[in-house]
């Protein structure tokens, strides 16, 4: 069954852009200083994914001609890591990423904007600020988050619901979990990081980010980081 949430959640979505999901598997597996993801490794991943080999090549130069990653041969193996400013990056990410709790501060601020003032709400008390402390009224809760993405957010939760029952660790191999932990962080990342960093209350009510934040934290903790170099048999 397995097998079938690693489907359901691999292609319930619109197409991935290839670059995006590989900046999210560097993200997730190799962050740490040192560590690099080879070729193999990500032909591996990547099958299970779908993702062609030339397809991954054309995003690998990609993320090279970007500054993101850097690559190193050593004899016929080539290895590549996120750079030290793209490390910077997905560490800063990665902290709202796999966050189990939503941020609790909210403040509601007045700023410039041309020759108006723009009241909105904010994850930092700068210049004019008040804090928050109970739902605002719902025109500012809608500046929060767009209707498209409250949608992605509903939907996203109820992909990760049906999943979770599906899912038996123990039968995947340490490529499915890679590949299981790619879609279920992509698909997350690519909806909060379009959404305030603010206390669920301080949404729309159509919000369901701190449901898919439960979900996410969920199957992440039935679905350690498998070792890097039992990925790909050697």
């Amino acid at each position: 069954m397995s097998r079938a949430a690693l489907d359901l959640l691999r292609d319930r979505a619109a197409p991935r852009r290839v670059w995006s999901v590989l900046v999210t598997i560097f993200g997730d597996l190799a962050q740490g200083p040192g560590a690099g993801l080879d070729g193999a490794t990500l032909r591996a991943i990547g099958a299970e994914l779908e993702i062609r080999p030339e397809a991954l090549r054309t995003a690998l130069h990609r993320l090279r001609r970007d500054g993101w990653i850097e690559s190193t041969r050593t004899g016929r193996t080539t290895t590549h890591a996120l750079t030290p400013s793209a490390r910077a990056e997905s560490r800063a990410a990665g902290r709202r990423i796999y966050a189990t709790d939503a941020p609790d501060a909210c403040w509601l601020v007045l700023s410039p904007d041309g020759t108006e003032p723009r009241v909105h709400l904010s994850a930092r008390g700068e210049g004019f600020a008040l804090p928050v402390d109970r739902p605002p009224p719902d025109w500012l809760r809608a500046q929060s988050a767009p209707p498209e993405l409250c949608d992605a957010s509903r939907d996203l939760a109820q992909a990760l619901r049906r999943a979770g029952p599906l899912l038996d660790p123990v039968a995947l191999s340490p490529a499915q979990i890679a590949a299981l932990r790619t879609v279920i962080v992509h698909d997350w990342r690519r909806i909060l990081l379009r959404a305030s960093d603010l206390p669920g209350w301080a949404f729309p009510p159509e919000w369901q980010g701190d449901a898919c934040r439960a979900e996410v934290a969920d199957l992440l903790a039935r679905l350690p980081r498998p070792e890097i170099a039992r990925i790909s048999p050697r």
